[in-house]
């Protein structure tokens, strides 16, 4: 029986895999320091030497940096994730709202007090974040359509 690994299980490896390369570079770039200053402090400058270690310094530099914006990028995904599943709730809360102002109306000819979620979901920003999402959605499945072939 084949073993398979949940998705789960893969995202927590490549986040070992990062916090172990991030850990690496970091140790490279430790070493590469101590026997740059070592070097410095023996006088022996070798051109092609400190061109070669300078290098690698930038190198290891470039993968710290690179996998501090992974994890920067990774975290402002879950918020954004986290910020559209609460709208789509609240979206959701304040269609019932509606409906039962609508009834209300409809029993006694009078509108009832909006309610707070009502309120909240006609805030500009909240309204202009809605709106530029919806037209994100709206623009990723037209885009789709155009690659799906006519059946």
């Amino acid at each position: 029986m084949g073993h398979h690994q949940s998705p789960s299980n893969s995202t927590e490896h490549d986040d070992h895999d990062l916090v172990a390369d991030r850990l690496a570079a970091e140790l490279g770039l430790e070493d590469i320091i101590k026997f740059s200053a070592s070097r410095r402090a023996a006088a022996e400058t070798q051109f092609d030497d400190e061109i070669a270690l300078y290098r690698q310094l930038e190198m290891f530099d470039d993968a710290i940096k690179t996998i501090d914006d992974h994890d920067t990028a990774e975290i402002l995904s879950h918020a954004i994730d986290r910020g559209l599943l609460r709208i789509e709730s609240l979206s959701a809360q304040t269609a019932q709202d509606d409906r039962r102002a609508a009834l209300a109306l409809s029993d006694t000819g009078e509108l009832p007090p909006r309610s707070e979620v009502q309120k909240l979901m006609d805030h500009p920003i909240l309204q202009a974040f809605i709106q530029s999402y919806l037209l994100k959605k709206a623009g990723m499945v037209a885009s789709r359509r155009i690659l799906l072939p006519k059946v």
